[in-house]
This record gives C-alpha cells, structure tokens and sequence, in this order.
C-alpha cells in the first residue's frame, strides 16, 4: 500500500509543476488549420510582472506588440492599451508542457500550439 501512495505522489507531480505559470519565452510551433493566418504569436515573453511583449507575422511583415496579460490556467486575457483586449482560451498540456492557445479571427477558430524556449540566463 505504501508503494502505491508513493507511485501515485510521483506521478501527480508533473501536474502540480506545469501549468501553474506561463512566464517566459514561447514560439509557435504549429496552427490548426495549418494555413490559418493570424496566429496569436511568432514569439512571445511574458514577465513575472504581468507584461507582455511578443512579434507576430502577418504576410511578409512582423510587428511587435506589447502590454498586459492575466493568466488563470484556462484563459489568457492581454491588453495592449491601444488596441483593447483579446481573450484566448488555453491550456498548458500536462504531458508536453505546450500552451496551446485558441482564438476566432474572422469567423475561423485557430488554435496555436507554442512551445517553451529555454531560459539563457541560467
């Protein structure tokens, strides 16, 4: 019995450790549909402070955008101050460790996958 507690507390681990913060730099590594334009992000960071800063690809242009986001573990809320809000409904996948991201943009549901980049300061 003491061994099956034991497996049991290993196993549940991994999913007290992902999920709980998104903070860091993430690429978009893969959009459903494939050739859905308007993926939420090229490359995003998010700071411990609740700022944002990401490049998005728009054809042969990238822009830049930066402001505020909120993370509750089901949705990412950010604001750029110009442009208002836009919500995202997410997840962060127990397994992977992805943040997988859904949107509507013009009548179409796109779902990014993005995943983690590894921290160079450490």
């Amino acid at each position: 019995m003491k061994r099956i507690a034991i497996c049991l507390a290993l196993l549940s681990t991994p999913v007290l450790l992902v999920g709980c913060s998104i903070t860091g730099t993430w690429r978009t590594v893969s959009t459903e549909p494939a050739d859905a334009t308007g993926a939420p992000f090229q490359m995003v960071t998010f700071a411990d402070d609740g700022q944002y800063s990401a490049t998005h690809q728009y054809g042969q242009e990238t822009k830049t955008s930066t402001g505020k986001y909120q993370w509750d573990g089901r949705k990412l809320t950010i604001s750029t101050g110009q442009d208002g809000e836009r919500v995202y409904v997410g997840r962060q996948d127990v397994f992977t460790g992805k943040l997988i991201l859904s949107h509507e943009s013009e009548g179409q549901k796109i779902t990014a996958t993005l995943e983690k980049q590894a921290d160079l300061g450490q």
